[in-house]
């Protein structure tokens, strides 16, 4: 799971920090900011543990004070509660995840990672036309309530009638199916403890893990006797056939117009 910032030094070369009286501003070298994705003015990055914000500058970058904790602040974390949570994420500007009391803002995705999205959301919804399946991707919120995760998968399959979190309409509880698109920031958390969350969630049944880099898919399938199989599949004239939901899909559909 994703931790708090503690070091901003540990991965992008701080080489100053000052107090900007609503926090901590890290400098960096203009050389870092390669690392980073570019979005308006500024610059971000989500490798897990840690994520940044910057807005570049004449001598380099300055880290948004939010988002920057000392090693000495480690220890002083903010707790908020499931419901400041859902206050802060209706008004921000960008979607965060929030596990324990600790929120975690979400890196933006690449094209590759949207391409991927829209073919197979795309093929999911031509299937499912006049079928009882509720297809979604990116935005709708989801709930694990024995993990106290709010997360956003990729992409979410419903078989039965939603299922909403407590007093909300915007958050649901029953998936069958989750997609992850990979990232390099993200593939270690979404192939292992995201994973460990998911499946604390009685409808989950199906996993796909899918690489933007290469062309290479994990499958996870949940059997009958409550273990779940692996199957990985690098061929682009491989179909992948769903065990949760009667859908097939091939990787060379998975993949179009994806440029490696």
């Amino acid at each position: 799971m994703a931790l708090p910032l503690v070091a901003v030094a540990a991965w992008a070369a701080a080489t100053s920090t000052t107090n900007s009286g609503t926090g901590f501003v890290c400098r960096v070298s203009a050389s870092q900011i390669r690392k980073f994705t570019k979005r308006g003015d500024r610059f971000i990055r989500s490798d897990r543990p840690f994520f940044a914000s910057f807005r570049t500058t004449t001598q380099g970058a300055t880290l948004i004070t939010s988002h920057c904790k000392t090693t000495m602040q480690a220890n002083e974390q903010h707790y908020y509660s499931p419901e400041a949570y859902l206050e802060l994420e209706a008004a921000a500007e960008f979607r965060s995840e929030y596990y324990n009391g600790q929120i975690f803002p979400m890196a933006g995705g690449t094209p590759n990672h949207n391409r991927i999205i829209v073919n197979l959301v795309s093929a999911l919804n031509v299937a499912f036309a006049d079928q009882p399946y509720d297809v979604f991707a990116s935005d709708l919120r989801l709930w694990l309530p024995r993990k106290n995760l709010y997360t956003y998968p990729d992409v979410m399959v419903v078989a039965d009638e939603l299922a909403f979190a407590e007093g909300r309409k915007d958050t649901i509880t029953n998936p069958v199916a989750i997609v992850e698109v990979l990232s390099d920031s993200t593939k270690n958390y979404d192939r292992g403890e995201k994973f460990e969350f998911y499946r604390t969630l009685f409808s989950f049944r199906e996993y796909l893990l899918i690489d933007q880099n290469k062309i290479h898919v994990e499958h996870c399938i949940k059997t009958t006797d409550n273990k779940w199989l692996l199957a990985e599949n690098e061929d682009i004239d491989t179909f992948l056939s769903f065990a949760s939901i009667p859908f097939q899909i091939s990787l060379a559909a998975l993949y179009k117009k994806v440029i490696f």
